[in-house]
């Protein structure tokens, strides 16, 4: 209710029993029902604050907040399209530990799209020319 009297998107504070873990958590997933919800009452002005407030207390989307995220979105919703930016941002080293299982079906399919459209044109002409198989083979002794 705060946000239809002053248009800001204030968030409580870590309380002692909590982990700053568990409050971003907490706060991405409020932050994206949030956003469904605006979205559902077409209040756009509302989903674009719940989007930056949900930027500004980024601490990495657990599996959780992605299940969410594409749970109750559509395909091509912007909310979908930002998760997937901040995780194609990530380097490798922070998905250490992450298995495909953590990730909703659709998301991988979109950070392919996402990564074949933004792949240099270097990497576009080398992966269209033909496949040299030998890439790809086993060694035969160890």
């Amino acid at each position: 209710m705060q946000w239809f009297y002053a248009e800001k998107i204030t968030l409580q504070q870590r309380n002692g029993n909590s982990s700053y873990d568990d409050i971003y958590e907490n706060h991405h997933q409020i932050l994206i029902k949030l956003w469904v919800l605006a979205d559902r009452f077409l209040i756009r002005q509302l989903q674009n604050e719940a989007i930056d407030k949900l930027n500004s207390v980024y601490r990495g989307l657990g599996s959780e907040s992605l299940s969410l995220t594409y749970g109750m979105t559509t395909d091509g919703s912007p909310l979908r399209k930002y998760a997937v930016a901040r995780l194609a941002s990530l380097p490798a080293c922070a998905l250490e530990g992450w298995t495909s299982e953590a990730f909703p079906k659709q998301m991988l399919f979109d950070m392919v799209l996402l990564y074949s459209k933004h792949a240099p044109d270097a990497t576009r002409i080398r992966l269209g020319n033909p496949i040299t198989t030998s890439d790809y083979h086993v060694p035969e002794y160890s």
